[in-house]
């Protein structure tokens, strides 16, 4: 798979991401295009695609948590037609090679937190992935369902936070970012 990360939007790209994106996520689950775009022409996230001999096969949303060096993964999809072929953890390699490479100390991600069998998928993948869940759950005031932090630092002995409310911080202050709330 060729993996390639994206600071700014790339319009002969963006529509094939879109698609896997909107097919990975219900609308009230995801930020809309518009704000996506608005995100990449502000230079607060990242757009990382994989693509193989049949295309784009992979999508994530990605940004850096302020005065941290910890990559959030907002949103991570794969083509419906190439789930449980493992493309999805050849994938998150990519992504933590290529924080790797860039001097990040980690990557975070929010999880659904219902107890729910493809909420419990979603929680393994990311664990299987190297990502470690917390015990703390958020409940955000403007979405109904709760969610979890899990955590995934580079270095055993790092001093990042391991708790789920400090975790919870670094993700607001993305989101804050994102929607350009002070």
């Amino acid at each position: 798979m060729e993996f390639m990360t994206y600071d700014k939007l790339d319009e002969a790209l963006w529509p094939y991401a879109m698609d896997i994106y909107k097919q990975g996520f219900a609308e009230e689950g995801r930020k809309p295009e518009k704000l996506l775009r608005s995100m990449l022409d502000r230079g607060i996230c990242y757009l990382h695609v994989g693509v193989d001999e049949y295309g784009m096969v992979a999508m994530a949303i990605s940004g850096l948590v302020a005065g941290r060096k910890v990559l959030l993964i907002d949103y991570l999809a794969v083509s419906p037609q190439r789930r449980r072929e493992g493309v999805g953890q050849r994938f998150l390699q990519k992504i933590e090679q290529w924080a790797r490479v860039i001097g990040l100390e980690g990557m975070l991600v929010e999880v659904e937190a219902e107890p729910t069998r493809e909420n419990e998928q979603r929680i393994r993948y990311w664990e299987k992935g190297g990502f470690t869940r917390t015990d703390y759950i958020h409940q955000y005031i403007w979405v109904p369902e709760p969610y979890l932090a899990m955590y995934y630092w580079f270095q055993p002995n790092s001093k990042l936070p391991r708790s789920g409310e400090k975790l919870f911080e670094m993700i607001s202050s993305f989101h804050r970012q994102a929607y350009n709330r002070r």
